[in-house]
């Protein structure tokens, strides 16, 4: 996986490890993940970050 954090803008860059769906964040496609009990863990850790907004390639931006 993955992630940059840009700090001066507090934006998450999750490339695929993340996607937005319906204004929520949430993990990485199944299909596409070797190991999902790893990335979901990751993705909890990500939701504690202090973030303005992530940005996930396929699925788009959200805003916080």
């Amino acid at each position: 996986m993955n992630l940059t954090l840009l700090l001066a803008s507090k934006v998450l860059i999750g490339g695929d490890a993340v996607n937005v769906q319906n204004g929520e964040l949430i993990g990485s496609n199944p299909a596409m993940t070797w190991n999902m009990e790893q990335a979901e863990a990751s993705l909890e850790k990500v939701k504690q970050l202090d973030l303005s907004g992530v940005i996930a390639y396929h699925t788009g931006f959200l805003k916080y």
